[in-house]
């Protein structure tokens, strides 16, 4: 199952490489970023495959904070601060139309579809009552990124897919982000 979305995504990306190739339009060949959102700061490079399809690469830093409060009891405060790491593949499949238009697509600023594997090898690097379990995550999505000023972007992505755990074994997982990023 896993193979042949793995086929149809590569296939989808040889396709559109070629008729994007014709018109002009293609992706960066390396870009070398850092964006922060909520939940974490990632450093991430974006390598070109193709025309249309990029690999990206990323480290992230995030963190969790409870603070329970028990009536007379108990005021329990948790925190953990861990490392995650990522490979996604991109298809940004309206890069042509937005160069068309005249809209800016510098640093890959257009719509994408990816494919989120994430890895938690279970790593702590700053913790309070926490532990943090190994886990795995391939993750189907859809997204955006938006250049404001000539280095800074913005970019929102989200996707339903799959997570393992040793504990908890297969679920469904969503993977939802919001990132303001600064492009060397």
């Amino acid at each position: 199952m896993m193979n042949r979305k793995v086929l149809i995504f590569s296939l989808l990306c040889i396709l559109s490489a070629n008729r994007i190739f014709a018109q002009g339009a293609t992706v960066e060949e390396s870009i070398w970023s850092v964006q922060a959102g909520a939940f974490g700061v990632w450093v991430n490079n974006e390598t070109r495959l193709s025309n249309v399809c990029t690999m990206r690469s990323e480290i992230e830093l995030t963190g969790m904070y409870w603070n329970w409060y028990v009536a007379g009891v108990a005021d329990l405060t948790s925190y953990a601060v861990f490392p995650l790491f990522r490979a996604e593949p991109r298809w940004y499949y309206n890069l042509q139309r937005r160069a068309a238009k005249g809209k800016n697509t510098i640093y890959n600023a257009a719509d994408f579809f990816a494919v989120k594997t994430t890895v938690n090898p279970g790593l702590v690097l700053i913790s309070k009552n926490v532990t943090v379990e190994p886990a795995f995550s391939i993750i189907p999505a859809w997204g955006f990124r938006r250049n404001f000023g000539r280095y800074f972007n913005f970019e929102l992505s989200g996707g339903i897919g799959y997570v393992y755990t040793r504990s908890d074994g297969s679920d469904l997982g969503m993977d939802f982000t919001v990132r303001v990023g600064y492009v060397f």
